[in-house]
């Protein structure tokens, strides 16, 4: 549930970006230590992945570059539309 997307949640169809997403989740945690989204649910969990915006990783560590802070965090967009198209486009 950790790192699920927000149109996996819903049961919407998913692409590649819903495993931009996933990984935005893991450098998230690889950057900062901390999920972005949590809970003591799978309710929960999966409520903050579809309302909750993370905390910037630079908010949390600021020796996070500027570039893989947005990076992180465009990732991490609710909307599949707003996160990088392919994977290339994400390196």
């Amino acid at each position: 549930l950790y790192y699920m997307s927000p149109e996996q949640i819903r049961g919407e169809p998913v692409d590649g970006r819903a495993d931009l997403y996933s990984l935005g989740i893991t450098l998230y945690e690889l950057v900062t230590g901390k999920r972005p989204f949590g809970g003591d649910s799978g309710y929960a969990i999966m409520a903050e992945h579809l309302q909750k915006q993370p905390v910037p990783p630079v908010e949390l560590d600021p020796r996070v570059p500027a570039a893989l802070n947005s990076v992180i965090l465009r990732s991490l967009a609710k909307k599949a539309s707003d996160r990088f198209g392919d994977a290339a486009e994400f390196r």
